[in-house]
């Protein structure tokens, strides 16, 4: 048996950890209190309207009131003509909203096809094909029958991206949620390719003033696309508009332009309804991500926030974070993205093991974990987009014949009045005319990604990427030649 004094001493330690367990525990509750979220302009941006509980913004509401245009469920919609023809690919209740919003019945069967003559090569072929400025049947026989079936469709695509709107329609699962976008954007990227593909075969054939149609069709597209006022949109539409300025309204040698077609491009881009900026895009974001945290915290969350705070806290996250400042922080960085000022940052998670324990801390490490450096990249892509549009303008400027441009890249840094990041060839052998420049006879760029722009004789414009690239230009001309 146990002494009595054994028996104390056990007592007295299980009395001491009992203490020190209670004075730990008092910090750790106190540290831990659940905060209620509180609907206000800092947290929730706007206070109208209510959803029919009376406890949360209906996002969704909101956005069809802000974004979508008079012309919604008229003809003068292009997006209209397009789901009248191809139908849309989306959930059943997405579906039915997309019918109704358009004014359309969702019994009409689709009657055309447009997909991507990409899908029906194998990965030799297509590696063929994307590098091919232009093609035909002898080339790629297989895509007979693609043309034939796809050429109505894009005929309809063209015509829907001249229309004066564009828009999209938002739908969401249920009345519960107060945000929804149900959008096949894979299915826009595919069109691109669909589009391009024609124009190149239309180079093929020497039909160069169709071929001008499709490549002005990608503009009117990217600029459409551009504006459906999300990020993933915004970059959908900007690859649509690049797509066309790297197609050569001379790449092939049997059929080449006049000067008058390289001028009619240039028209057409002049005449280009202007895009949106990244900071009116992101206004768009700013409602869907408040409104996914808004459900979150009301427990119809969509964000997983196990990186943080732990798989099996995620069922309890209404009292896990601080809502209140995720929700403010969120809109402090949409108020720096609405004036253009984009910060590139990297989540990095806390390395402190114990950071989970306290609710300010998972709040942070949360906010961190959200606080995506996605925008800040859209801007630096955003910029290679206007650095190429510039080689374009340079390029056709000097095809048609027509005074020159005084244009510079985005991104180039310390220009001085007057000074250009782009140089010209002189030597009207070489298949280059414009090369971007570091500095006076040396070829590169600041863009995000080694690599520099070229616009070739054939109207094309490329990106070449990375030191090679450099190597490869030199021996195309005598630096010397360059001028500025």
């Amino acid at each position: 048996m146990l002494s009595v004094h054994i028996i104390m001493t056990i007592k007295r330690i299980c009395l001491i950890a009992t203490l020190v367990c209670l004075l730990l525990a008092i910090p750790l509750v106190g540290f831990n209190i659940p905060v209620p979220l509180r609907i206000s302009a800092e947290t929730h941006y706007i206070l109208t309207p209510m959803m029919s509980d009376g406890k949360r913004i209906d996002y969704f509401r909101a956005m069809e009131e802000k974004f979508y245009p008079p012309e919604m469920q008229t003809d003068d919609n292009g997006y209209r003509l397009i789901v009248r023809a191809f139908g849309v690919t989306v959930s059943e209740p997405h579906r039915q909203q997309t019918y109704e919003k358009l004014a359309l019945d969702p019994n009409d069967e689709p009657t055309l096809n447009l997909v991507s003559p990409l899908n029906l090569l194998d990965d030799s072929q297509r590696k063929k094909f994307e590098q091919a400025p232009f093609w035909t049947f002898d080339d790629f026989p297989m895509l007979e029958n693609w043309l034939e079936e796809n050429s109505a469709g894009i005929d309809v695509l063209a015509e829907a991206v001249r229309k004066p709107a564009f828009c999209m329609p938002f739908a969401r699962e249920d009345e519960n949620t107060s945000f929804g976008v149900s959008r096949s954007w894979l299915l826009l990227r595919d069109w691109t390719y669909a589009v391009s593909a024609r124009a190149k075969y239309r180079l093929g054939i020497g039909n160069i003033d169709g071929a001008i149609d499709d490549i002005v069709t990608l503009y009117h597209f990217g600029r459409h696309i551009g504006k459906q006022g999300v990020l993933l949109a915004w970059a959908i539409g900007g690859m649509a508009e690049m797509e066309g300025y790297s197609i050569g309204l001379g790449s092939n040698p049997e059929f080449q332009p006049a000067k008058e077609q390289f001028a009619r491009l240039l028209t057409e881009l002049d005449a280009l309804p202007s895009r949106w900026s990244l900071g009116k895009v992101t206004e768009l974001e700013r409602y869907s991500m408040l409104a996914v945290l808004q459900d979150m915290y009301w427990q119809n969350g969509s964000i997983d926030i196990t990186p943080c705070c732990g798989s099996f806290w995620t069922k309890y996250q209404s009292w896990m974070l601080d809502f209140n400042v995720v929700m403010k922080r969120i809109n402090e960085r949409h108020d720096k993205w609405s004036n253009d000022d984009f910060a590139v940052t990297m989540y990095k998670p806390s390395r402190n093991p114990f950071s989970n324990l306290f609710l300010q801390s998972r709040t942070n490490e949360f906010c961190q974990h959200i606080d995506l450096s996605l925008a800040g990249h859209s801007e630096n892509w955003g910029r290679k987009r206007e650095c190429m549009e510039n080689m374009y303008r340079l390029t056709l400027t000097h095809l048609a014949g027509t005074p020159g441009e005084l244009l510079r890249c985005p991104t180039h840094p310390g220009l001085a009045e007057g000074e250009t990041s782009y140089a010209i060839i002189d030597d009207a052998s070489n298949p280059i005319v414009f090369v971007e420049i570091l500095q006076p006879q040396k070829p590169g760029s600041h863009h995000y990604g080694k690599g520099f722009f070229v616009g070739y004789r054939s109207g094309a414009v490329q990106f070449l990427e990375d030191e090679t690239a450099i190597d490869e230009v030199q021996k195309l001309f005598d630096i010397r030649s360059v001028s500025l």
